[in-house]
Parts: C-alpha cells; sequence; structure tokens
C-alpha cells in the first residue's frame, strides 16, 4: 500500500490540479499511462460488495486526476467514487477534502463547500485555502478572507497567500457568482 500511495503522491505533484504541470510532453504522457493502469488496478479492488473505504479513496482521487489529465470518463467515476466513499464513510476526512476539492476544481464550488467545511471541522490542513477558493469563487469575498487569514495564520511560510489576500482586500480579483 506504501507504493501505490507515493505512486499517488508523485502523480499528485503534477496533476491534483488543473493546469496540470509538467516538465514535458513525455512525462505527461506517462502520467496518463501510469493513471490509466492504476484506475484500472484500483477498479479490481473497488467492484466488491462492500470495498474498502482506502480503496474507494484512493480509486476516487486516480480518477479526479484523471480528469485532469483529460482522460475520458475520469471525472463521473471521481464523483460516483467519491460519492460512494462518502456515503460509507460519511466522516472520512480527506475524502471529504478531497470531494470538495474535486468539486470546486470542476467548477462546482458551491457544492464543494459542505465537503471542505467538513473536512476543516476535521482538522484537514490545506481545508482552508480550498474553503476560501469555493467561497471567493460564489462570491463570498468576506468568508474567502475569512478562510485565507485562517490558512496563513496556520502556514505563515507560504508567502502566495499574501498575494491573494491584498488581491482580494484591494479589489482587483473579481469572479461572478457561481452556481451549479
Amino acid at each position: 500500500m506504501s507504493y501505490l500511495d507515493e505512486w499517488i503522491s508523485d502523480l499528485s505533484s503534477h496533476s491534483r490540479n488543473y493546469p496540470i504541470e509538467f516538465d514535458s510532453v513525455q512525462d505527461k504522457e506517462q502520467a496518463i499511462q501510469d493513471v490509466k493502469m492504476l484506475t484500472g488496478l484500483m477498479d479490481i479492488f473497488i467492484n466488491a460488495p462492500e470495498p474498502d473505504p482506502e480503496f474507494l479513496r484512493r480509486a476516487a482521487f486516480l480518477n479526479s486526476m484523471g480528469h485532469n489529465l483529460d482522460i475520458p470518463g475520469c471525472a463521473k467515476k471521481a464523483s460516483t467514487l467519491f460519492q460512494q466513499l462518502l456515503k460509507v464513510s460519511p466522516a472520512d476526512p480527506l475524502g471529504n477534502y478531497m470531494y470538495g476539492a474535486f468539486l470546486g476544481g470542476i467548477g462546482k464550488a458551491k457544492e464543494a463547500i459542505p465537503y471542505l467545511e467538513t473536512a476543516h471541522s476535521f482538522g484537514v490542513p490545506d481545508a482552508p485555502f480550498s474553503l476560501g477558493m469555493a467561497n471567493l469563487m460564489t462570491g463570498n469575498k468576506e468568508k474567502a478572507l475569512e478562510y485565507f487569514f485562517l490558512y496563513r495564520e496556520r502556514n505563515p511560510s507560504d508567502k502566495s497567500i499574501d498575494k491573494i489576500i491584498n488581491t482580494i482586500q484591494h479589489g482587483t480579483v473579481e469572479f461572478k457568482h457561481i452556481s451549479h
């Protein structure tokens, strides 16, 4: 399991968020092949009457990365697997965070907020940042700033957060209210 987690971690450093970042076209193509192979492997483990939540979380996350890599069908499968995971483990901190981040990444910020709030209530370290982004995307700048300040307090070495806060405070960022 630790080898699988290392592989997923390496892939996520490049394709967890959109736009994806690779050093070369070959690296991107290798990631696409790896995600396809790993999602196929995970299908073996999750196609059971009662799949293990650990495998469901990993399979859902791999499919969310597959979506970012433009692999057809991965977005729908990620959403289905996250929902299946949270049906059997509604208090799964990482599952809630990953699903919320996935929803935010596909433009469903309003739907992402409850999952990110659950993750935040369980102490997931990056949840305040994602909540800030989701609230910003829904037009709630005050709530976004509240979460960004909290994130900055907990992550003082992350200097990019200062720029985000400054941009919001000085009105140089504007998002239209998005509802899906």
